[in-house]
């Protein structure tokens, strides 16, 4: 059984021509913290 969808993509949200959405990933204002990263000072240059 594929999981491959009527354009050849195996993600089901790529069916859909045209970049039509299906659903909402997430919902984010500008300014909101979307990611926090807890390092050693050390490795600041790294992140």
């Amino acid at each position: 059984m594929s999981c491959v969808g009527l354009t050849g993509s195996p993600w089901p949200s790529e069916r859909s021509a045209f970049g039509k959405p299906l659903g909402t990933v997430a919902r984010v204002c500008i300014g909101h913290v979307t990611m926090s990263i807890l390092t050693k000072l050390q490795n600041k240059e790294h992140v």
